[in-house]
C-alpha cells in the first residue's frame, strides 16, 4: 500500500510506501483531491483548468478530462 499526497502549491502528486520513502511523483497542476480507481490507478481533480487527470499505478499520466464550467466534483468512467 501507498499513501498518495496531492501537493497543491507544488503542483505534484506523490506516492509514499509504508517505509515513508517516495515511490513516485507526477506533475499535475494544482491537484486538490485524489481517488483510487478499480484498476489501481488514480483520478486527480485539479483547480487549474478544471481538469481531471488519470494516472496509472506508477504515476504515469493517461487520460485528461476538462470540465466546461466549475470545479470537477465527480467523474463517471463508463
Amino acid at each position: 500500500g501507498s499513501v498518495i499526497v496531492p501537493e497543491y502549491y507544488t503542483s505534484r502528486v506523490r506516492a509514499f510506501g509504508k517505509d515513508g520513502k517516495e515511490r513516485w511523483s507526477a506533475s499535475v497542476p494544482n491537484p486538490w483531491s485524489v481517488a483510487t480507481n478499480p484498476n489501481g490507478g488514480l483520478t486527480v481533480a485539479t483547480r487549474s483548468g478544471n481538469t481531471l487527470y488519470e494516472l496509472d499505478r506508477n504515476g504515469k499520466e493517461g487520460k485528461r478530462v476538462s470540465v466546461a464550467d466549475g470545479i470537477p466534483l465527480f467523474y463517471d468512467r463508463r
